[in-house]
């Protein structure tokens, strides 16, 4: 149980660096309400290692999951994330991936004074989201940061939605797997989803790390796209994340991931985490698990499951590994993207692709469809 929560921080942890790092750039002392664009290149890593941890107590002790109330914002930890992943299909074939992320960084620690105004900033939200294979083949994205405020970034209790400028992610307050509805835009693209979990939550309650999560593995999607070339209805399936706490950041020497997300043929969910140094030394390792169709998991590491670049795409920032091949228990999947072009330069740049997979599990056939996100590798 104590690894599992682990791999909730390190799938999410790459684009983390971008909300933690632009908090300490621009020094909280923006004035201005409304949301900014992120900065253009910064040394993320080097100002990520000058980071207090003094503002937070680190969370101790066991504690039990209790939804919806945890959906909501968490503001004893220092860092906080949701992440959503849809794998959409519209009413022509096509397939498209959506990702939705918010990442919040505590500036004070929640026992301090009641804020003097409502400008003082007391939260950094960055949210980013990610359209892949709209637009002819094309792929869309956007990122916003902001100070939290009423109204412009933040959980607001009383409908229990979470925004940033006009995105939003509203969950239903009456059960624990309650509907989420979705509304988020990136270029040309809106998004308008309602979202049914599948499948109960995962977490974990021995209290031994300093950071909390859970996650819903298959949501069920219905919902529209409005692009330029009108609207499409699309459906599919999703991948929920949230996590807060102090969430681990690399020092001199960073650490950079590949995380996998699958939503096989048979009813199974699978993640997998490829961890590895930026500069090419040390041990590649992998971790992950695998979500049954009762949703029932299983841990997954190195002696289990392997995960092997077959074929390289070279972007603006870098080459990214883009086709995998991947063996663990009975799967034998290769694992290949709708498009190649799916990387963006955001705070943290990032290839943040929709991918199909397609092998055998065992001696049977098996196909899925899901999300890969490449880290670390921008020219040095």
């Amino acid at each position: 149980m104590l690894r599992l929560r682990s791999l909730f921080v390190v799938g999410l942890l790459a684009l983390l660096f971008g909300a933690v790092c632009f908090y300490i750039v621009i020094g909280l002392v923006t004035p201005e309400p409304a949301p900014l664009r992120s900065p253009g290149r910064i040394d993320w890593f080097a100002a990520a290692g000058k980071m207090s941890n003094e503002s937070h107590e680190q969370l101790s002790g066991s504690w039990t999951l209790d939804l919806p109330r945890d959906h909501g914002p968490h503001f004893e930890g220092r860092m906080e994330t949701w992440q959503l992943t849809a794998f959409l299909r519209n009413e022509r074939g096509e397939d498209i991936g959506l990702q939705f992320s918010v990442f919040r960084v505590g500036i004070v620690p929640p026992d301090a004074p009641p804020p003097s105004s409502i400008w003082e900033a007391r939260d950094i939200y960055l949210g980013n989201v990610t359209v892949n294979g709209m637009l002819q083949g094309g792929i869309d994205g956007d990122e916003r940061i902001s100070r939290g405020m009423p109204g412009v970034a933040g959980f607001d209790p009383d409908i229990h939605e979470l925004r940033i400028d006009n995105w939003s992610l509203q969950f239903d307050r009456s059960t624990a797997r309650g509907e989420m509805q979705l509304d988020v835009a990136a270029g040309k693209v809106r998004a308008g989803l309602t979202l049914t979990p599948l499948k109960a939550p995962i977490a974990t309650d021995d209290g031994a790390t300093p950071f909390r999560g859970y996650s819903v593995t298959r949501l069920s999607v219905n919902g529209h796209l409005n692009g330029s070339q009108g609207t499409d209805a699309v459906s599919g399936t999703a991948w929920f994340d949230h996590i807060w706490g102090e969430l681990p950041i690399p020092g001199a020497s960073p650490i950079a991931w590949d995380r996998l997300q699958l939503h096989l043929d048979d009813g199974r969910d699978f993640s997998l985490i490829r961890s590895r140094r930026r500069d090419g030394g040390g041990t590649t390792t992998a971790d992950g698990y695998v979500v049954d169709s009762e949703g029932q998991f299983t841990l997954l590491d190195d002696n289990s499951t392997e995960l092997l670049p077959a074929r390289l795409w070279r972007g603006s920032r870098g080459a990214y590994p883009v086709e995998w091949l991947l063996k663990s228990i009975s799967l034998n999947l290769q694992v290949t993207p709708i498009i190649d072009e799916q990387e963006y330069d955001f705070a943290v740049p990032v290839w943040n692709g929709m991918v199909r997979a397609e092998g055998y599990s065992g001696s049977n056939g098996m196909g899925g469809i899901g999300m890969m996100q490449l880290t670390g590798y921008q020219a040095q």
